[in-house]
């Protein structure tokens, strides 16, 4: 996969299951391994599923992302800190 900081202290990561056959690639990271996120303490991550077009529930900046993707599929995430209130 590739992570890419974006401005904002956001990123952007591409998940890719070049696998052929059938099999399902689970990824899981970190968030405070992903490069180039701002992360802070009390703060959250929001997800947005790219391709999906759709929002995924946030993460705790101590929690870790975990995403499925098909053989011969991939996943596109943006990742967004969000202030603690």
């Amino acid at each position: 996969g590739y992570c890419l900081r974006l401005p904002g202290g956001a990123a952007a990561v591409l998940v890719m299951n070049r696998a052929n056959g059938g099999s399902t690639l689970l990824a899981s990271v970190p968030l405070e391994e992903l490069p180039g996120l701002d992360l802070k303490p009390g703060w959250k991550v929001s997800v947005r599923d790219l391709w999906g077009r759709a929002d995924l529930p946030p993460l705790d900046v101590s929690g870790t992302l975990e995403v499925a993707v098909k053989d011969g599929d991939s996943a596109f995430l943006l990742l967004t800190p969000i202030e603690a209130a």
